[in-house]
């Protein structure tokens, strides 16, 4: 795909992950993380395998293990926790030995029971004992593999109350958006496919489809000529060049971005997902496009259709009321009821996108605000004579300035570079720039000029006042923040050493920079007396205080 048309589908996704999140139409850890996970998982498009054994029986230690080390791969065991322990099952110990090898561990319910058979509080019981069974033996999972790959809706639902990701027995092939709450499985030997030329088939449609494609055995189950088969599995899949990792490690790089609505039976799937690649889909999820111009910045919610969303052109023309009165895109979303109806809108000279909710108290749209207003640039990305206009308008840009790019800056210091164009519109006018040196408290500021140069820097915190007593009269000038002028109170009690050994107000000078113009201040409290000292360069001490007179001059 075109790194181009990526980049801009990243954004849309972004954006309409950062709006629906913000409505609360599901959940994400924070928006600069779904961010980078969908820029992450662009670039890796590309099958990841795993292979799932179901039971725990013994020969997993005789049989699986040795043909999974021979090859350097950690496998995934599904766990009837209740059977542990019981005839030519797994013991806890042998559990958590493989689990400490770098082997998952996921559910498999507790008594292996059918779970479309029980009641919701017997399949309650049934997927908590199982989890609580291996947190009690120090193994967290969040998966399940369903006994027989027997599910209904009820259990969905109760799954998804303590499960992430669930998996059948059964194949289907994952297509993205995943159906999170029943992957399926390529079955190999025993209660799977028997025929080499099956089983490639639909590994070779799992390379097609760019997402995770899970292998299940039944170790215990098979004869010698099926674990002849799955090692040809294995070696066909790494003769390709292709991973084969645990199934967290690769449910992880192809795990829906959200998904949202009411799981259906029939189709395996929730009202509407995203996919890792940006792939939409689930039963009401339509996204349409419209004519150029065939919406305006005043067209009301009701004349979009509904449980859609909706993408077109704005041109020049036409763009009156948008932001900037700019031409961009407009992507409105009518996916539930009005209360959730939304807009973006991306400027076409600009990466930065504008959002605003339909407001059904006043029939209208609220107005126009920018989205995710902060850029980070990478480090040393400019210098001190990047122009105004090389900053993107509307967003607030962060830069780390290094030791080696530091020339031109501040006191030629290495730091942060802040710029801030929130209030900039196509022209540069009203941007301006923060640059904070490091390990200090210094802030300087420059405002643009026009589109190609700054003004100068000044310092924006020259005057810093220290904590009452927090310096004595022996405080070295090096203890004093450079290019600040500070002030401190001392109170009688700690006034030893300073002038007539009472209270008073000192004030430090480093405002040059250099020590050669270092000099104190001391005002004696309720006296008008002040006497001064400099810092003496060739002691590196203070020289002795000297009493000064103020003089009328007529």
């Amino acid at each position: 795909m075109d790194k181009r048309v990526v980049n801009v589908k990243n954004k849309i996704i972004i954006a309409l992950v950062s709006v629906m999140a913000f409505f609360g139409m599901f959940k994400i850890g924070n928006n600069n993380e779904a961010a980078s996970s969908i820029q992450r998982r662009y670039t890796e498009q590309k099958t990841t395998f795993c292979i799932v054994d179901d039971d725990c029986r013994s020969e997993v230690i005789s049989i699986l293990k040795p043909m999974l080390d021979k090859r350097g791969i950690k496998g995934t065991l599904a766990c009837p926790t209740g059977l542990i322990g019981t005839n030519d099952r797994l013991t806890k110990s042998q559990l958590l030995e493989l689990y400490k090898e770098g082997w998952e561990i996921i559910s498999h319910s507790h008594t292996h029971t059918d779970l479309t058979t029980l009641s919701r509080e017997e399949l309650e019981n049934e997927l908590v004992s199982s989890k609580e069974f291996l947190k009690n033996i120090g193994i967290e999972t969040n998966a399940i593999a369903y006994p027989h790959g027997a599910y209904n809706k009820m259990v969905i639902q109760e799954t998804w109350k303590h499960y992430e990701v669930a998996m059948t027995s059964t194949y289907s092939p994952n297509k993205t958006p995943l159906p999170t709450y029943s992957l399926g499985r390529i079955g190999v030997g025993a209660w799977g496919f028997n025929d080499w030329e099956s089983i490639k088939r639909r590994i070779d449609a799992a390379i097609k489809n760019k997402t995770i494609c899970i292998i299940m055995t039944h170790i215990g189950d098979n004869t010698p000529e099926q674990n002849l088969l799955v090692e040809q599995t294995l070696d066909y899949i790494l003769g390709l060049g292709y991973e084969i990792t645990t199934f967290s490690e690769a449910y992880e790089k192809h795990k829906n971005i959200l998904e949202y609505g009411d799981f259906n039976e029939a189709t395996n799937m929730v009202d509407f997902a995203i996919g890792y690649d940006g792939s939409i889909g689930g039963n009401k999820a339509s996204v349409k496009t419209a004519e150029p111009n065939a919406y305006l910045n005043d067209t009301p919610i009701s004349d979009f259709p509904i449980r859609s969303v909706v993408v077109s052109v704005v041109t020049s023309e036409f763009a009156s009321g948008f932001p900037f009165n700019a031409p961009g895109t407009l992507i409105t979303s009518r996916m539930a009821s009005d209360d959730f109806g939304y807009q973006l809108y991306k400027i076409t000279w600009s990466d930065q996108f504008h959002f605003r909710i339909w407001d059904t108290s006043a029939n209208s749209w609220s107005q126009w605000n920018y989205l995710n207003i902060t850029r980070v640039l990478e480090d040393n990305a400019v210098n001190n004579d990047t122009p105004p206009s090389a900053f993107r308008n509307g967003v607030i840009t962060y830069c780390r300035i290094t030791w080696s790019n530091r020339y031109g800056f501040p006191t030629d210091d290495q730091g942060l570079l802040i710029t801030n164009a929130i209030g900039a519109g196509p022209s540069s006018i009203n941007k301006f720039q923060e640059y904070h040196t490091s390990a200090s408290n210094l802030v300087y500021r420059r405002t643009s000029v026009d589109g190609d140069s700054w003004g100068p820097w000044q310092i924006v915190n020259a005057v810093v006042t220290l904590p009452v007593d927090s310096v004595t009269h022996t405080t070295p000038m090096s203890s004093f923040p450079n290019y600040q002028i500070t002030y401190c109170r001392i109170r009688d009690k700690n006034a030893s050493g300073f002038p007539e050994n009472r209270g008073g107000l000192l004030t430090t000078s480093r405002i040059a920079g250099n020590e050669y113009y270092i000099w104190q201040e001391y005002e004696v409290v309720q006296s008008g007396r002040k006497y001064r000292r400099f810092w003496d360069v060739s002691t590196n001490e203070w020289s002795a205080w000297q009493r000064y007179v103020l003089e009328n001059v007529k």
